[in-house]
């Protein structure tokens, strides 16, 4: 999951908005927002979530460490 992550782009929201928002077209949209930053996985992610972190906090564990991503992937 790490090397994962490594490679999944994590756009930078405010720039991502504008860049979105000033697009007039569908192909300016994919070329000046979504895949300027594209890497390899041809992915960005928007939120990482980790289910397990309340169970942490109630438990007083390290454990468990569940994560889901969401992802959009621009292919």
């Amino acid at each position: 999951m790490i090397e994962l992550e490594k490679a999944i782009w994590y756009p930078d929201m405010v720039e991502f908005v504008k860049a979105t928002r000033s697009a007039r077209t569908f192909a300016e949209l994919e070329s000046t927002a979504v895949h300027r930053g594209l890497g390899r996985t041809k992915m960005m992610m928007f939120m990482k979530l980790d289910h397990g972190e309340i169970l942490r906090e109630e438990t007083g564990l390290d454990t468990p460490k569940i994560e889901g991503l969401l992802r959009e992937s621009a292919v």
